[in-house]
């Protein structure tokens, strides 16, 4: 902790919570006395976290809540909100086609088909009657990856959570997001103690980002998905 980026970025740390009290900061040390790891929240995140916080205090959990399909998640989530709603990112799912199924006879052939039937089947009825009929057809019987799948279907296929509120999300937000986050802020160059600054630059777009998106949410019409005369309505409303 002599001199250095380390050093610098402590410093960058201090400056931070002396124009804010919220912000928080902490770090440790191994036996010699160099930097482990460091953590630190911003402002705005520790008030939303906090709001979170209360909101689980008071017996508030999530009415739903997306993850990854890791199984170490899927028991405690299970019992400590029992009424919340958990499904699986569809996005994580169905990039992996290629990677199972790729090697698979009529793979081009089937890839638009089997996507056909996740996401434009309109009730678990008919993405079971379709799926069959997929398999079947492709001679897909075999294959332990769909398998595993369709044993879990409740958990993924938009068919089976459709009925509840999810904001408009279908996955988690895409890994790939958190790459975008830090573009043209953060790259391969980018020293230690440079690192919270950029943050800061990046979180703040990503605010003045939801707050133009929030704008344009009043403005326009949500464009119509299943063409019944009632969503229509809905749409006016």
């Amino acid at each position: 902790m002599v001199g250095g980026d380390s050093v610098a970025m402590m410093e960058c740390f201090d400056k931070m919570q002396t124009g804010n009290q919220i912000v928080f900061h902490a770090q440790r040390l191994d036996e010699e006395g160099r930097l482990k790891d460091v953590l630190w929240v911003d402002a705005r995140s520790r008030v939303l976290m906090r709001t979170l916080w209360l909101a689980c205090m008071n017996n508030r959990v999530p009415k739903a809540i997306l993850t990854d399909q890791a199984a170490a998640m899927r028991r405690p989530l299970a019992e400590v909100m029992p009424n919340t709603v958990h499904r699986w990112c569809i996005w994580h799912i169905m990039s992996k086609i290629h990677e199972k199924l790729g090697k698979c006879a009529r793979y081009q052939e089937f890839v638009n088909p089997l996507k056909e039937r996740v996401y434009e089947s309109f009730d678990p009825e008919e993405f079971q009657t379709r799926w069959a009929e997929f398999i079947a057809e492709y001679k897909l019987e075999g294959n332990e990856w769909l398998q595993s799948l369709h044993k879990e279907s409740h958990m993924w296929v938009p068919a089976y959570v459709k009925e509840f509120f999810w904001a408009g999300m279908k996955t988690t937000q895409r890994v790939e997001s958190i790459n975008r986050f830090f573009d043209g802020y953060v790259n391969r160059k980018t020293k230690l103690h440079e690192f919270p600054q950029k943050y800061c630059m990046a979180l703040d777009q990503r605010v003045r980002d939801e707050l133009s998106a929030d704008a344009r949410c009043s403005k326009y019409l949500r464009r119509l998905v299943s063409g019944f005369k009632f969503e229509k309505i809905f749409q006016k409303l």
